[in-house]
């Protein structure tokens, strides 16, 4: 082990330090807002795929979008309320043609407005409105959120990448891990959305599987990653494995949002649970999944180290 660090201090030579220091200002308010925000837009877009293709009826899809609309409502709480002023938000609007903060301060309202706006025809007394469900004025507008929803998936990874002051975070794998486990807690929503309605997809535990694998091998890429990178990179990898005591990867990210429900997914498939049994499984496969998710932003953050040069 200890060769192996020194043939790869040889070959990545660090700049001259004072130490490192761990950045404190995006902490649990932030990574609650990048889940929250992510997961939301994720989960809806993911549910129009799933109804487009058959694989979900219509209901079950608007179900699912109220749960998403909250979800991204709470994502944008949680980012103002992290400003400290949030009457002052809306200066965060001014560069949207260079800056991932200004996209994230414009894109995620708009996302809400029109993911509201593709809800409402479900509600029984409003299904008169010229947008009723399934209309082309409908399909326009669901498709309209659905390009506001990946944009702000990427947001919430973009946001994070292009900080260049911290190595670890500034790679293209931050914005892929975040797309995949904001898609992967869509499906998460979607399985406990179809076991409260007592309803099954074996198709629904494929595509969670698929997720559960891409997002895993995207975390070994970024880890792997990790070790070809400058020595700052080196210590926020570290940190990220090791966050208090290593639990909150290891038994967090990988045991309860990767290894659990994967297992249980393909129980569900295989075993054809019926009843109450079946229902409880693909909940906790839904809810394992969401903790997973929010860990991952977790633990991405609070790894985040500066280099002190001298």
């Amino acid at each position: 082990m200890v060769a192996g660090y020194s043939t790869l201090l040889k070959a990545h030579p660090p700049i001259m330090t004072l130490g490192y220091r761990d950045q404190r200002v995006w902490g649990t308010k932030i990574a609650i807002a990048l889940f929250a925000g992510g997961t939301g837009a994720g989960a809806y877009f993911m549910s129009k795929i799933l109804y487009a293709t058959g694989t979900i009826s219509l209901s079950t899809a608007a179900i699912s979008g109220w749960i998403e609309l909250v979800l991204a409502a709470t994502g944008i709480l949680f980012l103002t309320a992290h400003l400290g002023r949030p009457l002052r938000a809306w200066r965060a609007v001014g560069r949207p043609h260079a800056a991932w903060i200004s996209r994230g301060a414009i894109v995620p309202p708009a996302f809400i407005l029109f993911v509201f706006l593709s809800l409402l025809p479900s509600i029984e007394a409003l299904d008169g409105l010229p947008w009723r469900e399934e209309s082309g004025a409908w399909q326009a507008i669901v498709i309209v959120a659905m390009i506001l929803g990946m944009g702000y998936i990427l947001y919430t990874g973009m946001v994070i990448s292009t900080w260049s002051s911290i190595p670890f975070w500034n790679t293209p794998l931050i914005p892929l891990l975040f797309t995949t486990a904001s898609l992967l807690a869509g499906t998460g929503i979607t399985q406990i959305v179809l076991a409260v309605r007592d309803l099954r997809s074996p198709v629904m535990d494929l595509i969670v599987v698929g997720f559960i694998i891409g997002n895993g091998l995207l975390l070994a890429m970024l880890i792997v990653d990790a070790y070809t990178r400058e020595v700052t990179v080196l210590q926020s990898m570290r940190r990220f494995l090791g966050l208090h005591g290593g639990a909150a990867f290891w038994v967090g990210i990988v045991l309860v949002g990767l290894v659990l429900p994967g297992v249980l997914v393909l129980v569900d498939y295989w075993g054809n649970i019926a009843g109450v049994g079946g229902r409880i499984v693909l909940v906790v496969v839904g809810v394992s999944i969401l903790i997973g998710g929010l860990m991952q932003r977790y633990c991405v953050l609070k790894s985040g180290r500066y280099r002190l040069p001298i």
